[in-house]
């Protein structure tokens, strides 16, 4: 009798079909992976963009607390020495110190507004000129610029007299410093950042109640 082999090999239908499901399998683990590095990239960009901010807040809060008490005059018009801080809505100049840490360092004139970035985008900007013992207000043209955070959209700034409850939208020739201030910069689509800073050397004003002109 002939023996008969029952070994046979693959169709080409059953060839195809599994290299199709091979395929899929493939492409869905492809996938996955994929979605894996993107979540990963995603999470490290935005970590990376919690640190920038929480170092621009920092140096903030440092440059706001050690606001200094000294006077500037202008020679040219005879007026007495005042005090230099220019607190509005949306704006703030003032004397004070940048840490070191940052590559500045010092007593400075500093300026913190929204302004043009780079790449013609809307940012947050600190401008700063050294403070000289001179009579003079400064060059704002002279400045140095860094852009503290990109994609800002708008600031809002309010002040608060030292043993005072109201919170003012400006703080203008006022004979002392605010005793607090606080700042709130909304960027992107949603993103906001908030900072409440004591300044250091704030003194009752001489009339607490009196309004700020």
């Amino acid at each position: 009798m002939r023996r008969v082999s029952l070994a046979r090999g693959f169709t080409l239908v059953e060839v195809v079909v599994a290299l199709t499901l091979l395929s899929l399998v493939a492409l869905g683990l492809t996938t996955a992976l994929k979605t894996v590095a993107d979540s990963g990239r995603r999470m490290e960009l935005a970590l990376q963009e919690k640190e920038a901010h929480q170092a621009v807040l920092s140096l903030l809060e440092t440059a706001f607390e050690t606001a200094s008490v000294k006077q500037v005059s202008v020679a040219a018009d005879g007026k007495a020495p005042a005090l230099y801080f220019q607190g509005r809505a949306d704006s703030i100049e003032w004397l004070g110190v940048l840490p070191a840490r940052h590559g500045f360092g010092g007593l400075h004139f500093l300026r913190l507004e929204l302004g043009q970035g780079a790449g013609a985008q809307s940012g947050l900007l600190l401008r700063y000129l050294p403070f000289l013992v001179r009579p003079g207000y400064p060059d704002w043209s002279q400045a140095e610029t860094y852009e503290l955070l990109k994609g800002a959209r708008e600031i809002s700034l309010q002040y608060q007299g030292l043993d005072e409850s109201d919170w003012n939208p400006e703080w203008m020739l006022q004979p002392v410093l605010p005793g607090k201030l606080m700042m709130v910069v909304a960027f992107g689509e949603r993103g906001r950042s908030e900072l409440a800073v004591p300044i250091l050397a704030a003194e009752r004003r001489p009339l607490p109640n009196a309004k700020i002109r």
